[in-house]
């Protein structure tokens, strides 16, 4: 009888065993997020022409958007550090607007924005990760893309002046991206040509730690402002 019992057993153990391996067969697979290379950088983009079309944009090849339209910051992109083939064309494909090629540096992020220089199509690949962030600060870029406002300060609403303001940046001059150590806080950013107010951006929310980016676009009468975070996929 214990001989019966034992086999008995035995085989309910078998199929035991064999179904619990069927199950964890037909269980679906947790997909891993794939890991990033090491010596990858990130790049996005921007179409900051004033009354420009959209644009189809290739980096080393590869089509990452097919319809950049104007004043539209695109996700980053990931790239094998070193030489990077940045391509803009008509989203046709085959109408030229910028084709070089520049550098860039491992687990760093870009902005790639393409935009006028006194009459000229140009391209500003701004490094938005290498400048430091102070302890309990936040690190803002500024970009001036305006083709024809000319230099802009850059400032802030505050109680604690007797002008009403605090000054931020003296001078972005056209083309280029300056870069702002702040404090936290919720500011009303104001840009100004000398004196004069010409955009304000309210509820400017600035928290430490933190990277972010001000995109100046378009023409001095109709200026637009893009904000966006920085440094993050």
């Amino acid at each position: 009888m214990q001989k019966k019992y034992a086999v008995i057993t035995a085989a309910l153990l078998t199929i035991g065993l064999a179904a619990h391996t069927q199950l964890a067969a037909a269980a679906p697979a947790t997909k891993a997020k794939a890991a990033v290379p090491a010596g990858t950088a990130h790049v996005r983009l921007l179409q900051a022409v004033p009354d420009g079309p959209a644009l189809k944009v290739t980096l080393n090849d590869k089509t990452v958007t097919d319809n950049l339209a104007i004043n539209t910051v695109s996700n980053y992109f990931d790239v094998p550090s070193g030489k990077c083939h940045i391509v803009f064309t008509g989203t046709d494909g085959k109408t030229k607007v910028w084709n070089s090629i520049r550098t860039v540096k491992p687990d760093t992020y870009y902005t790639a924005a393409i935009y006028l220089n006194e009459g000229k199509t140009s391209l500003k690949l701004q490094d938005e990760s290498t400048s430091k962030i102070t302890a309990g600060k936040a690190r803002i870029y500024f970009y001036n893309l305006s083709p024809d406002a000319g230099d802009l300060h850059i400032t802030v609403d505050s109680k604690r002046t007797k002008t009403g303001y605090s000054q931020w940046l003296k001078a972005v001059h056209p083309g280029s991206a300056n870069s702002k150590s702040a404090s936290s806080g919720d500011f009303t950013l104001q840009v100004r040509q000398g004196e004069k107010v010409i955009k304000e951006v309210p509820n400017f929310k600035v928290a430490a730690g933190q990277r972010s980016s001000v995109f100046i676009l378009g023409k001095a009468n109709a200026l637009s402002i893009v904000t966006k975070a920085a440094g993050t996929s």
